[in-house]
């Protein structure tokens, strides 16, 4: 966890304005949000903050979310983790 309190969400997502709304919309929910535009970026929080839950786009420049699965899926510590992937509709 990245605090005491709040449950911490890293959001990895590419377009800003989608972005922005999934903050707002997590933050009034009260949780502790940490969002990234591309996967190397959720890759790297994700081992420096130990975050209870990764939403991630499966679109992002660069790497994409699911390659991104794939390598945290191998970080013997971050894949103790359950996953789940909702296709795009």
């Amino acid at each position: 966890m990245a605090n005491g309190t709040k449950k911490c969400i890293l959001l990895g997502e590419g377009h800003p304005a989608n972005m922005e709304l999934a903050v707002d919309w997590l933050e009034l929910a009260g949780y502790q949000v940490l969002p990234v535009p591309t996967a190397e970026e959720v890759i790297l929080l994700a081992h420096q903050n130990r975050p209870d839950l990764i939403l991630m786009d499966t679109r992002l420049p660069g790497m994409d979310g699911l390659e991104a699965i794939r390598k945290l899926k191998q970080d013997p510590v971050l894949s103790l983790s359950p996953s789940s992937w909702c296709p795009p509709r």
